[in-house]
């Protein structure tokens, strides 16, 4: 499994086609498998990120998630306001 640190460096990268692509694979994959789950947290702090292009990626990376989401932390951030 890669880093935590790695993976929000890859979806925060100023290569926009290659952030792009690899958050579209985490998106596909989430929806398909748990894997990702583990780093929803990590995926969550980037709702406060400055780009608003890596904040509407982290949330669809989140939803995509959600189904894995047994601990309601999805829910949690939808009544918070999406950590603002």
């Amino acid at each position: 499994m890669m880093a935590a640190s790695d993976c929000v460096a890859r979806l925060t990268d100023k290569d926009a086609a290659a952030t792009c692509a690899y958050a579209e694979q985490l998106w596909e994959e989430s929806r398909t498998s748990e894997y990702w789950y583990p780093y929803f947290d990590e995926f969550a702090a980037l709702l406060r990120h400055k780009n608003s292009l890596v904040r509407n990626r982290a949330i669809a990376i989140l939803a995509a998630n959600a189904r894995w989401d047994s601990e309601h932390k999805f829910e949690t951030l939808l009544l918070c306001g999406y950590g603002h």
